[in-house]
């Protein structure tokens, strides 16, 4: 069942964001972690908030907890749930407003749909991921169970491929209904965008979340006896409309997205490409370029597109923000620039070749497969008719000591990569492109759920004294919990630690802001996140710069020869992240002054050595090549004593060796 579960949610989300393709600035890996926000982060944070209502009124009224649960359910509850499913939207709007504001109206709408699709898969698999005997196989999918809401099933991967929207699971087979959920949030979230992006008549952005929330609660009414009578035709009626009304949302939000984009554009001819239309109505120029060299020009042409949609996306709220603007011009310039399918070929081989792939297979790997084998076996191989009994045994001592193991060993994992997310969530300078904080914000804040969830299903465990006993018992969230057994809470938990592969993590800090050295293409450690590494690296490779031709771009080191004085307008640059703390104070000492507004070039010390070599003249008042041959000795010292170091700190303490040797190059 899990595996049909999960692949009509992955159907789901990718269908709507091809949908709105032609405006979003998301990627679909970005909209599957916002999934995880709604499984681990907002289901369960919506179960406590719901679980200390039910109590607080029951409290105050005198009332029987029983009778407030099931008022509760079409009463006060839905609201709380489409509150809580939104928050995390609002979160970053408030927190991080920069980045919210470089989100169009299409982002906030499949951000929110992914995370609404998320919640239900958490009802889903509470409900339906531990096997009865009333499962079997019918036309379309799996029959799961019944209820007074009607015969629930699971679709078929088939059945998914061939629907709009497949839910994880549905009551009313055999006509498989849209996820309600998915559709609610992301109308809901389609007004926090209205709000966040300043359209006119701003505050109409709380009438979807207003409009659902009552449908919602109109929905739960009609299936509960004591809110039966409580129901309203018009709600009624309105209910199945509103997964045409989505539809019609992101129709609409991809028009307004596109004219603010076309707008944005022809003020800023130096983004676009050569041919390439202002109105963004010709897409032949950026087609040729996407198919120089595939499929690597392709994969990095559209990050490239994703990247300068977000900076205008900004710019159409905020006004322009040169910084931001100049790192996508840069990537423009370095496409044009990518004229050879062999050039693009030579890249990838290149950009390939310098990534520590067997670091990837390493013990913390082993320790990670591990973890997920529990969950894989009871959840996913047991989750068939056929194959029942491996819940059989998990339900047992034996079976919940295996997961409580692999649970061990997926927190440490977890917990030791929360420290590498919370410095790239933190001290990622401004400005910079969403999904820079974004990402690794879901994965930080998933992490953290899932450490959360798992100490109270293990206090759960302690206090019950057995695997069989309720996760939570009279009570409506999500009222599958109410059925829903310990064991069963303990092998999601663990399944949820696919999302931490610490290969990934791997990557993500092993593969940085591509470096042009005397010795070729270096990888610096910790500055964008994981796949749009690998396209900047290979841009980079691509246009030239490796080879002398071409200017240097964003992140690049001046390479062989005289150094030239670096542009006034350089882009920003990231401090690279390692995880030795001597090392990381020289990189500190390197970078100190890219986040000076007043810098000059990238604001390192290798751009005012530069600079001062080209000028003649102190920058900031002094000259840097103390201070440059200081930092070059003790990185060089730090190399000779750290020869077992982690291999992704060594990379980022050779490439600034390399960059700082090149600018002093020309010191005497």
């Amino acid at each position: 069942m899990v595996v049909l579960m999960l692949f009509t949610v992955a159907v789901s989300v990718v269908q709507l964001s091809t949908l709105g393709v032609w405006a979003r600035s998301v990627r679909v890996l970005t909209l599957f972690q916002a999934v995880g926000i709604g499984f681990l982060v907002v289901a369960p944070l919506t179960v406590g908030a719901e679980w200390l209502a039910a109590r607080g009124v029951a409290v105050a009224s005198q009332q029987l907890l029983i009778t407030i649960t099931n008022v509760a359910s079409w009463t006060y509850d839905p609201a709380l749930e489409e509150v809580f499913k939104v928050a995390p939207l609002v979160v970053v709007a408030l927190v991080w407003r920069r980045v919210a504001r470089q989100l169009g109206l299409v982002d906030f709408l499949l951000l929110g749909a992914a995370i609404g699709a998320g919640f239900e898969l958490a009802e889903a698999l509470l409900r339906f991921g531990q096997i009865s005997g009333v499962v079997s196989i019918v036309p379309g999918g799996v029959l799961v169970g019944g209820s007074m809401m009607g015969v629930s099933a699971v679709p078929s991967i088939a059945t998914s491929l061939g629907t709009w929207l497949p839910a994880p699971a549905t009551s009313d087979w055999p006509h498989f209904s849209n996820p309600l959920h998915l559709v609610w949030t992301g109308l809901a979230a389609a007004g926090v965008g209205w709000i966040v992006r300043r359209q006119p008549l701003r505050w109409l952005g709380l009438l979807p979340l207003v409009v659902v929330s009552l449908v919602h609660a109109n929905y739960n009414a009609r299936h509960s006896i004591s809110g039966l009578g409580w129901s309203t035709p018009a709600l009624t009626w309105l209910e199945p409309q509103l997964n045409a009304l989505l539809v019609t949302f992101v129709v609409c939000g991809v028009a307004v997205d596109r004219f603010g984009l076309a707008r944005a554009r022809c003020a800023r001819g130096e983004i676009l490409l050569g041919g390439e239309r202002p109105d963004g109505l010709g897409p032949l120029a950026v087609a040729r370029v996407a198919l120089r060299g595939l499929p690597w020009s392709t994969f990095v042409t559209w990050v490239v597109v994703l990247e300068r949609r977000a900076a205008l996306y900004s710019e159409l709220v905020d006004g322009q923000s040169p910084a931001l603007a100049h790192g996508v011009e840069q990537r423009i310039a370095q496409l044009q620039r990518s004229a050879s399918g062999a050039r693009w070929a030579e890249a990838a081989k290149e950009v390939l070749g310098a990534v520590p792939w067997k670091g990837l297979w390493g013990w913390r790997t082993v320790v990670w497969v591990l973890s997920l084998v529990p969950g894989l076996l009871f959840l996913v191989v047991g989750g068939w008719p056929v194959t029942r009994g491996l819940q059989d045994l998990a339900s047992t001592w034996v079976g919940t000591g295996l997961m409580l193991i692999g649970l061990l060993l997926g927190v440490a994992l977890v917990v030791s990569q929360v420290p590498g997310l919370v410095r790239r969530v933190w001290k990622r300078a401004e400005p910079s492109l969403h999904e820079e904080k974004l990402r690794p914000g879901f994965q930080l804040a998933t992490g953290v759920a899932a450490i959360a969830s798992a100490g109270l299903v293990v206090a759960g465990l302690i206090g019950g004294g057995d695997p069989t006993h309720r996760l939570v018992t009279n009570y409506h969230v999500i009222d599958a919990l109410s059925s829903a057994e310990l064991w069963l809470g303990l092998a999601i938990i663990l399944l949820s630690f696919l999302l931490f592969p610490p290969a990934g993590a791997l990557l993500v800090t092993s593969i940085g802001t591509v470096m042009i050295t005397g010795s070729g293409v270096a990888l610096a450690a910790g500055t964008v996140v994981g796949s749009t590494l690998v396209a900047h690296a290979l841009l980079s490779a691509a246009s030239g710069a490796s080879a002398g031709g071409g200017a240097p771009a964003a992140g690049e080191a001046v390479q062989r020869g005289q150094p030239s004085t670096p542009s006034t307008s350089a882009a920003v640059r990231d401090t690279p992240q390692v995880s030795n703390s001597k090392l990381q104070n020289l990189i500190n000492n390197v970078y100190k002054g890219t986040t000076n507004p007043n810098r000059v070039g990238d604001g390192t010390t290798m751009d005012a050595i530069r600079s001062e070599l080209g000028s003649g003249l102190p920058t900031g008042n002094r000259f840097h090549t103390i201070k440059g041959r200081e930092t070059l000795k003790g990185l060089e010292n730090w190399v000779r004593r750290n020869p077992n170091a982690p291999a992704a700190d060594r990379q980022v303490a050779e490439g600034l060796i390399d960059e700082l040797r090149a600018a002093l190059k020309g010191v005497k």
